[in-house]
């Protein structure tokens, strides 16, 4: 099963809690016992052109936020990289100064997008991890955004990607490692609900089948906490966007703007997730899933 070295991330992410997993208690056995009571149909989307899922998404997200720049490595350049991290007088310093050099910083839209058959709905967003060095001193080198298909629902699954450069450059941004998908999820949400393409069924289904699987995957492994982060992540993020839906117009602006701080390093998830009392133990989160699950 995935895992992660927490010491590791903490350096790349700043993370200060979570590096370890969580009991389970008995609100997470409530939620679990009603997910497990559901069955969630997969859809695979009707087919788009990636110039289009790019211009949706791109149109959505800049819309509403202000995008930072991303170290971006060009692929042209990996070997080069590999090399120097192979060579024995590698240093901290040294590769900083190939970041310089050789990456680019623009705007995450950039960063190339591959497609690659995998799962019919997994999308991710591949980093170069110099290991070995102190990462604490370096920044987040992005590398490529793989996608397995191109269909209406792929602009939900290429913000998720967006969303998460934009907090990977403010390092502490989020700073409990068990919410480390929790903004992702919750603009993958908005975007699909947002849509003129009628995918947020598909999209909520989606996410509730991987809730269902992860459950039962930490049953049998209840010390991963790479599979607790996207348990808990995704359930505060059913509750944010409930939470979301629930504001006015002007609410809205006001709560958009508070993801503007954390992605501008003024605030960190925290404040957002406190502004709406998400927590995993409140008992929102069967109620906030019923509601998001009758959206069409």
């Amino acid at each position: 099963m995935l895992t992660l070295d927490m010491e590791q991330e903490r350096k790349r992410h700043g993370y200060e809690v979570g590096l370890t997993a969580p009991r389970m208690g008995k609100n997470f056995k409530e939620i679990k016992n009603f997910i497990d009571s559901n069955d969630y149909p997969l859809y695979s989307g009707i087919p788009m052109t990636i110039s289009k899922v790019k211009r949706q998404t791109r149109e959505f997200f800049t819309t509403l936020f202000k995008v930072h720049n991303v170290y971006i490595l060009p692929e042209k350049h990996e070997q080069l990289f590999d090399r120097y991290l192979g060579s024995k007088v590698k240093t901290t310093e040294g590769f900083s100064s190939l970041i310089l050099k050789y990456a680019t910083y623009e705007s995450p839209f950039y960063i190339p997008i591959k497609q690659e058959a995998l799962d019919p709905y997994y999308s991710g967003l591949i980093c170069y991890f110099p290991d070995g060095l102190d990462e604490e001193a370096l920044p987040i080198l992005n590398s490529k955004i793989v996608m397995s298909a191109y269909t209406n629902i792929s602009p939900s699954f290429y913000v998720n990607q967006i969303c998460s450069t934009q907090l990977d450059g403010v390092r502490g941004s989020v700073p409990n490692f068990h919410d480390r998908e929790v903004l992702s999820i919750l603009m993958e949400k908005i975007l699909a609900y947002e849509s003129r393409e009628n995918i947020f069924p598909i999209i909520e289904n989606y996410r509730m089948h991987e809730l269902k699987l992860d459950m039962s995957l930490i049953k049998e492994d209840s010390k991963n906490n790479v599979i607790w982060s996207f348990i808990i992540s995704t359930i505060k993020a059913e509750e944010l966007f409930d939470y979301y839906i629930s504001l006015s117009d002007n609410d809205k602006r006001e709560f958009f703007q508070t993801i503007q701080r954390i992605f501008d390093g003024e605030i960190s998830l925290n404040e957002l997730l406190d502004n709406g009392e998400i927590s995993l133990e409140s008992e929102r989160a069967i109620p906030a899933i019923k509601r998001n699950l009758s959206l069409k």
